[in-house]
């Protein structure tokens, strides 16, 4: 009996001693929400303090050249061509008022020369009408006194026939010199020939094109870029009306290729039907080697905004949204976009909190715990 005593209270403090060691590590070990956060650990960020500045806002984009007015080559006499420039030629270039093609000018010649023989002719008759009215007025005055002398006696009918015939003669004689100048054709302005069909023995007739020129003088630049953007960077639509004079550059991507300083002169009144795009068009300063067709590079500049802040474009999404950080917490901000380019957003100030990411990490989100590294005073730096 007394051995079974003691090995009752055997087993007891057997299980007395397992039941407490069960119980101590229970009280001791960390719950699901301790070990969560002792091995999670919180995103490295690295964030830009970005600093107000004053930038020039400029619009950068791809213009087309084209001649404002193109004219078509046309005589305005008939006639066999006797001489072609070298410059009339597809591609030609000429000076104002160079010749670009002549006519034989006999039959012009022989015209002025009647036109004048005409017109002496109607002089000589007009000098006998007035000879025959000053001889019959005498007489009338010897036979009638003082009394008035008729329309007839004193031939004013036939002193204003002479008269019209007079008149008329010089008429054709300066036709007739006109039309032999115009047997020498040129232009009132310097340009390039853009195509020619004359050939030395050629017949024309008066009115008929055989090429096209443009003038050199009056080369434009079309942009097309969209009224939201452009309301955009001109800080409002109020401010659309002082687009007109803004200089610019304008340039191809060759390297030794044209470039040209440039102003804007007007925008168009319609919206393009098709692309519903604003055209903003611009003058040459001076003549330019820009040919028309040719695709350039236009840097128009708009305005000086005195408040924005330049970030990294990488760092913004495509709806406009970045990440800044508020006691090491993530948030996410959208922003204003004045001017965005490959390299850097201008964008209008906002509060940034501690700081705005430079790069954000893969499971970012609003309110994700993050630990901030270093600060760049710098935000372009890489």
């Amino acid at each position: 009996m007394k051995n079974v005593s003691v090995g009752v209270i055997q087993v007891l403090l057997v299980v007395i001693i397992v039941v407490s060691a069960l119980l101590y590590n229970f009280k001791s070990s960390p719950n699901i929400e301790e070990v969560v956060k002792r091995n999670v650990v919180s995103p490295v960020v690295e964030v830009i303090i970005p600093n107000v500045e004053s930038k020039q806002i400029f619009l950068n984009e791809t213009g087309v050249v084209f001649a404002r007015s193109t004219v078509f080559i046309s005589p305005e006499v008939n006639g066999r061509i006797v001489h072609v420039s070298p410059s009339f030629v597809t591609g030609g270039q000429f000076e104002a008022n160079d010749a670009l093609f002549e006519i034989d000018k006999d039959d012009y010649q022989l015209a002025v020369a009647q036109a004048e023989a005409d017109l002496s002719a109607s002089q000589s008759e007009l000098k006998l009408e007035l000879a025959e009215a000053e001889t019959a007025s005498n007489e009338w005055k010897v036979i009638y006194g003082e009394e008035s002398i008729p329309s007839l006696v004193a031939r004013e009918p036939q002193i204003a026939s002479a008269e019209a015939k007079v008149a008329s003669a010089q008429a054709t004689l300066e036709s007739a010199k006109l039309d032999l100048r115009r047997t020498r054709f040129s232009l009132p302005f310097s340009g390039i020939v853009t195509d020619a069909t004359l050939e030395i023995g050629q017949n024309v007739t008066a009115g008929q094109d055989y090429g096209e020129a443009y003038s050199a003088d009056n080369m434009e630049v079309i942009v097309e870029v969209s009224p939201k953007r452009l309301v955009s960077l001109m800080g409002g639509l109020e401010n659309i009306p002082y687009l007109q004079g803004r200089p610019a550059k304008v340039s191809v991507a060759a390297k030794n290729g044209p470039k040209g300083e440039a102003i804007v002169v007007r925008g168009d009144s319609n919206l393009d039907s098709t692309t519903r795009l604003a055209g903003i068009r611009l003058e040459f300063v001076e003549q330019t080697r820009f040919l028309p067709g040719s695709f350039v590079n236009v840097n128009i500049n708009l305005r000086t905004v005195d408040s924005v802040f330049e970030l990294p474009s990488q760092i913004i999404s495509q709806d406009q949204h970045l990440w800044t950080v508020r006691n090491n917490l993530l948030v996410r901000k959208k922003v204003n976009i004045i001017q965005r380019n490959d390299d850097s957003a201008y964008i209008a100030p906002f509060d940034f909190g501690d700081g705005v990411v430079r790069l954000a990490p893969s499971n970012a989100k609003d309110g994700l715990l993050v630990d901030v590294i270093a600060l760049s005073n710098n935000p372009l730096d890489n």
